[in-house]
């Protein structure tokens, strides 16, 4: 849900709060005239689409951002693998520039730092998404992590005739993800996109899409020890709903040497747009099978466990706009399924002192279904085409995580419910060279479900090992999940003209998260950041 959260904020507070467009209508103002990128990429039809074929409707020369983001963190109002004070810096450059009347291009180029307090948690980047969970059982080794990342991206979209128009996308990232207190772990995150598609205007108004999407994401985790040799260190392998099994650092496991937890996905996508003079519709639906395994898999290392599953997303964004209106609803509805299966083995060795494994089949341990469904309307008003004087924004969504953990004849099921509406509107005053821009933005969240649901499946006699817990780590996450949460923003911009097709501009923001029941009650988190750029 945190994940959920972010997008939600992401979507609509990039789209409504940090816009930094231009006022007043004025035919001879070259202010309003030169297009903000981000008021650009929501007036598009296709900007959320997977298929890049589509950017060669894309009816802008050039729209291009360049900016560093800081900001700082501090509050209890967090998940189980969050800091509860943190600072990160982020660096972006993004534009795109239409080369000619047939080819658009897009690139984009970022960097970002962050170092966050009193973390134990996951090991894993995003845990959401993995298929199980490496966590520290002891809180009193909460220490310092430090995260580092690298982004890089770029895509064309080149129409061939009239009908027919073709493109691809690329999108490559390295991050960097440390603990600095023993146990100290280390993830080194390569994480893969690549997309190649084609569009076809079957008539005037309506154009049929297909592409073909690949994603890999490679995680490399692993312990050290720089203190007391002599202590002992034991994390929980959590297959879900901190429920599982402990292993202590220096002995055969999970946490034993340095593994990596590899996931890729295959699929198509399939797209339809109308279009009428003032009404775009774009739909588009993908399916991806998902697979992966922990452990390296070579002859004398062990694959610890195998996943697969399935990714389903449908996006649907209806755009009516005239020359001081526009209107966008957006619905996005992603749905995932993993299984996780726990490989039987025997480690040998031969007479020649060659390690071999045998395996003897797999348990499944588990079982994750996750969805996110969210519904917006932005709205702009007054300025240009390019740039707007006023608008709001509206969100709603709903997320849904089942899970169940089995430690053969042990179970664990849990279920997650949660629901946010979110509003927002800015304001901007143009006078002269200079824009100013003030921004606000509230927010409501609750949820329900069940923590856990423990039994049996089938009583057996003599002798078994009770699975192990951290009850701790599972009320924290479920009770971050399911509080009631208010929260609100407030941002204040100045943007100036420096060249008919250059601005700068500066920003500064707050952002403020209160719950008001469950274990949390009273806890809080305050957000406050700058960001500072130029646009052309």
């Amino acid at each position: 849900m945190n994940e959920s959260r972010i997008y939600i904020n992401r979507t609509v507070l990039a789209a409504g709060i940090s816009i930094f467009a231009a006022g007043i209508a004025c035919a001879q103002n070259t202010f309003l005239q030169q297009p903000d990128l981000q008021e650009t990429l929501m007036r598009f039809y296709a900007t959320s689409s997977v298929n890049a074929a589509f950017l060669s409707d894309m009816e802008c020369r050039q729209a291009s951002l360049l900016h560093i983001d800081t900001d700082y963190g501090n509050g209890h109002l967090v998940n189980y693998y969050e800091p509860d004070s943190y600072w990160r810096m982020v660096a972006e450059a993004r534009s795109f520039y239409r080369l000619n009347d047939k080819l658009m291009l897009t690139g984009e180029v970022s960097y970002g730092f962050s170092k966050g307090k009193n973390m134990t948690g996951s090991v894993f980047l995003n845990p959401e998404r993995t298929p199980f969970d490496i966590v520290e059982q002891d809180p009193a080794n909460a220490g310092s992590k430090r995260k580092e990342w690298y982004h890089l991206q770029g895509g064309l979209g080149y129409r061939l005739n009239k009908k027919l128009a073709l493109g691809a996308s690329l999108a490559y990232g390295i991050q960097n993800y440390a603990k600095l207190k023993d146990l100290r772990h280390q993830n080194e995150m390569l994480d893969l996109d690549f997309t190649v598609g084609a569009t076809y205007r079957f008539v005037d108004k309506v154009t049929l899409g297909a592409s073909f999407l690949y994603h890999r994401n490679l995680q490399t985790v692993y312990f050290k020890i720089y203190g007391n040799t002599d202590r002992q260190y034991a994390s929980l392998i959590s297959f879900g709903g901190f429920y599982g099994r402990t292993e202590l650092f220096g002995e055969s496991g999970y946490t034993a040497d340095k593994y990596p937890l590899l996931t890729q996905s295959v699929g198509g996508a399939f797209q339809v747009s109308f279009t009428e003079e003032n009404l775009k519709w774009m739909n588009e639906l993908s399916v991806s099978h998902l697979s992966g395994q922990f452990g390296s898999g070579s002859t004398t290392a062990v694959v610890y466990s195998r996943h697969h599953g399935t990714e389903l997303n449908y996006l649907s964004k209806l755009i009516w706009e005239k020359e001081y209106q526009f209107h966008s609803l957006n619905l996005n509805l992603h749905y995932t399924a993993l299984k996780n299966d726990e490989n039987s083995f025997q480690k040998s060795t031969d007479e020649a002192g060659v390690s071999h494994i045998i395996y003897y089949g797999t348990n499944q341990v588990g079982d994750k279904k996750q969805t996110w469904i969210t519904l917006s309307h932005h709205f702009l008003q007054g300025g240009s085409m390019t740039r707007s004087n006023w608008g709001t924004n509206i969100s709603a969504a709903y997320f849904n995580r089942s899970t169940e953990a089995s430690i053969f004849p042990y179970y664990r099921r849990q279920q997650i419910n949660s629901v946010e509406i979110l509003a927002s509107a800015h304001k901007n005053w143009y006078k002269g060279k200079n824009l100013y821009t003030l921004a606000i933005s509230g927010s409501g969240s609750s949820g329900w479900g069940t923590p856990k649901e423990d039994g049996m499946y089938s009583s057996v006699s003599g002798e078994v090992t009770v699975p192990s817990e951290l009850p701790g780590l599972l009320t924290k996450e479920y009770d971050y999940l399911t509080a009631t949460v208010l929260a609100g923003g407030l941002k204040i911009g100045y943007e100036r003209e420096v060249l008919p097709k250059l601005t700068t501009f500066v920003v500064a923001n707050m952002h403020y998260r209160q719950a008001l029941n469950t274990s949390l009650k009273g806890d809080r988190f305050i957000t406050c950041g700058v960001s500072a750029g130029v646009k052309f």
